[in-house]
């Protein structure tokens, strides 16, 4: 079904269904999903985007999903829009008028697919990956090593998979600044 596309939207994935939530989860960690016994392939590349409402429903699940937000490179907080913006979407999208132009195609699937390879050809400097280790390790309140803002800031530091994202992400950096 959905999970086999190149760029995947959840939405509200704390509140997905156990089975297809386990599912999305493979499909992220090991590029493949089990289905009726069967070994599926995700389509390469696999891009995963999902959203979280806070809800009186997602409060009482988020507490079990600890374990899976380190999954994820990022988390966006997004606000509610400008009086204006709520305004301009009502107006667009109330109204009858002409469709605008669809966005061009910046990268073709093979182009990113190239890009995703290539972080893995470039070397991170010793002092950068500390960097992300110091980081990372700074966010875990249970840390002695992190400063006091942080009790007062983080409800829940960041796992060692977040140091490979912070480290992938400083290398697709460089190679998109050449």
């Amino acid at each position: 079904g959905p999970l086999f596309s190149n760029i995947v939207y959840a939405d509200n994935f704390p509140l997905l269904p156990p089975r297809l939530h386990h599912l999305v989860l493979q499909a992220m960690q090991e590029g493949i999903v089990d289905v009726a016994g069967e070994h599926w392939a995700v389509p390469q590349p696999f891009t995963l985007f999902a959203s979280q409402y806070v809800t009186e429903e997602s409060e009482r699940v988020e507490p079990t999903l600890e374990a899976h937000d380190d999954r994820f490179l990022f988390r966006i907080a997004v606000p509610f829009p400008t009086y204006h913006d709520e305004f301009t979407m009502a107006d667009v999208l109330t109204d009858k008028k002409p469709a605008e132009q669809s966005p061009a195609s910046v990268l073709s699937r093979e182009e990113f697919a190239r890009l995703q390879q290539r972080v893995y050809e470039v070397s991170a400097p010793a002092p950068v990956i500390h960097h992300a280790v110091r980081m990372v390790r700074a966010t875990r309140v249970h840390e002695g090593e992190n400063p006091d803002f942080i009790f007062e800031w983080v409800y829940r530091g960041a796992g060692p998979r977040a140091i490979h994202g912070l480290v992938f992400a400083a290398k697709a950096r460089a190679i998109l600044d050449g």
